[in-house]
């Protein structure tokens, strides 16, 4: 009841808290066997309740054992489907209650449910997929020797700014792979066979994700990726899609990037920079990718929706700001302010909305359809700041010269992405 309560939330909240979720290939989860879902793990605790929310089944997820020696946050996790998985520095007392864990794992996939695990074992914001850890393969096998048809899903996700809100999310769910395949291999030489089953799971991972192969080249990855963002705006509905679209293009180019030597990588990273050095001399580095009307449209758009933006930032200032000021402080690392900010307003907007509800009640009932329009105008203030931001980079764009225009051209024409 917990969990289901807690998706409803989450998934209303998310449809604020990023611009766009893109997904697909969830019908490759096997829906009547043991199935492990194996997730790359850059994003804290929100790839989770982002891969919960799109799934109508619900899921069993692996976390750190240490998070549940203290009530109350033991039973919240527990409500919420989490199992406790103890590391060697959690003690060799608490590496024991792993067996009781395992056995319990056992007994939810011999109930054909779905497992999810992050074999990277820790999280970091990066585009690169780490080495994986070899406790998924040990339960794997465990399970198959007590008798089941245990399948292992690939999933990867990707967020375009993983620290910030109103960013773009991507997660694609690969197909599975058996167990039972791998069980000669692993009876002949289990190192050898964990190490096929890995490289091919890793192999399948990194297919449903943006990642690079060498971690040097971050910043050539995300030059390259804004400067397809720019070219190619998207629309900012439906707010979640059913689709691969923008995953697709922006894999395409981290598997360019992969492929290429480090001379056409020096040369790829001089033309961007080149580009972008421009680009920021006559101001016209956008802010926001986005698909938009036309400058006069916009125009009487943002004239039109200053009122309701207005009205939306009010009505959320405070929780807003309290919920910014909690997350800076409470976020040990910036991986987590974004999860921590999430976790924040799915705490302080139910609780604002409640207080309000109950003062509407006690002032005048009638004024209560006013809360049936604040979320959305919460929702038009940050469409309304976009569409402000993107206005006047259109407008910048628009009036430089056609020599300007030109050298810009003539620098975009060298850069094969």
């Amino acid at each position: 009841m917990v969990y289901a309560f807690l998706r409803i939330v989450a998934s209303t909240i998310f449809k604020y808290f990023y611009r766009k979720i893109e997904y697909s290939g969830f019908e490759n989860i096997p829906k009547d066997k043991p199935v492990f879902l194996a997730c790359n793990h850059p994003g804290g605790f929100i790839e989770p309740c982002i891969l919960a929310c799109i799934s109508k089944r619900p899921f069993y997820f692996l976390v750190r054992g240490d998070l549940f020696a203290k009530q109350p946050l033991r039973w919240f996790l527990e409500q919420t489907n989490e199992i406790p998985i103890f590391r060697q520095k959690d003690g060799r007392n608490n590496m024991e209650k792993n067996k009781s864990s395992f056995r319990y794992v056992n007994k939810m996939l011999a109930l054909n449910k779905a497992i999810m695990i992050f074999s990277e074992g820790s999280t970091e914001d990066m585009k690169y997929l780490r080495p994986l850890k070899k406790g998924l393969a040990r339960m794997a096998y465990n399970a198959w020797e007590d008798g089941l048809d245990v399948h292992i899903v690939p999933i990867g996700i990707t967020f375009s700014k993983q620290s910030s809100m109103r960013s773009d999310v991507f997660t694609r769910i690969g197909e599975p792979i058996r167990i039972a395949d791998y069980i000669e291999r692993f009876e002949t030489n289990l190192n050898q066979g964990v190490k096929d089953l890995y490289y091919d799971l890793s192999e399948r991972m990194k297919a449903n994700m943006v990642a690079v192969d060498n971690t040097e080249d971050f910043r050539l990855l995300d030059e390259g990726l804004s400067l397809l963002r720019e070219e190619n705006p998207d629309s900012r509905f439906p707010l979640w899609d059913k689709s691969e679209k923008k995953l697709i293009m922006e894999k395409s180019f981290s598997d360019t990037l992969n492929a290429m030597n480090e001379t056409e990588k020096e040369s790829l990273k001089t033309q961007l920079l080149n580009l972008k050095a421009l680009k920021k001399k006559w101001n016209v580095l956008p802010a926001y990718y986005n698909k938009d009307l036309n400058f006069i449209q916009q125009f009487l758009v943002l004239v039109v929706g200053a009122v309701p933006a207005l009205l939306g930032y009010l009505f959320h200032l405070i929780p807003g700001m309290i919920n910014l000021a909690v997350a800076k402080k409470a976020a040990p690392k910036k991986i987590y302010y974004a999860p921590i900010l999430f976790v924040g307003c799915s705490i302080w907007f139910p609780l604002y909305y409640t207080i309000l509800i109950i003062i509407f009640l006690f002032i005048n009932a009638k004024l209560l359809f006013i809360l049936l329009i604040t979320p959305f105008l919460g929702l038009w203030f940050f469409l309304y700041r976009e569409w402000l931001h993107t206005i006047p980079w259109q407008w910048r764009r628009n009036r430089l010269n056609l020599d300007q225009k030109a050298q810009l051209k003539a620098i975009r024409s060298t850069i094969q992405i």
